[in-house]
């Protein structure tokens, strides 16, 4: 079963559904003014609209339910982009820790707004976990470093990152305990 270590920002997914939100009112509009007017291409062409703009709606909300990360069976998810989690085996994550950076949107006088970030941070001995391909808006992944953009993630502090930490601690004391088991 998942654990949930580190949900998505909601209030972010619900500003994303924000232009869903507008075509389907204009389709909605749109149909009105075609049934009105007597004009039944005008309402079909609203309705289209309006369905499509639903769909983007239903989209959001159904990738809304995915979190930033989580652990599965020995893994730790990372959700950059949902649905399809990327599995890093646990043992290959050192610690969590909090850090700032750029939220990779424009802020006053053009300015890059700064966020608290959360970072993974990899072992070494991982080299093929250094790298990977993910959204830049979401994450930065070089180096041996996860770079979760706060802005994309619940609100960020200490004591999520202190929690971060704990968890992954009890994981690794847990399948200590079982290697041990095992090797008895």
């Amino acid at each position: 079963m998942e654990q949930v270590w580190l949900r998505a920002n909601f209030r972010m997914q619900l500003l994303e559904m924000v232009p869903g939100g507008f075509f389907a009112g204009a389709g909605l509009a749109t149909i009105t003014w075609g049934w009105i007017g007597e004009m039944p291409w005008l309402a079909g062409f609203g309705a289209v609209i309006a369905v499509v703009a639903l769909a983007m709606i239903g989209m959001q909300l159904w990738l809304s339910r995915f979190p930033r990360l989580a652990y599965r069976d020995g893994f730790v998810l990372v959700y950059l982009p949902a649905p399809k989690p990327l599995e890093v085996p646990v043992d290959h994550v050192e610690c969590f820790f909090i850090g700032q950076g750029p939220t990779m949107l424009a802020g006053v006088n053009e300015r890059e707004v700064q966020a608290v970030n959360v970072v993974v941070r990899l072992a070494e001995r991982a080299t093929e976990w250094h790298h990977r391909e993910v959204p830049l808006l979401l994450a930065h992944w070089c180096d041996g470093y996860i770079i979760l953009r706060g802005l994309f993630c619940e609100p960020v502090d200490g004591d999520v990152v202190n929690h971060l930490n704990k968890l992954l601690a009890d994981v690794h004391r847990e399948r200590r305990k079982t290697a041990a088991e095992v090797a008895k």
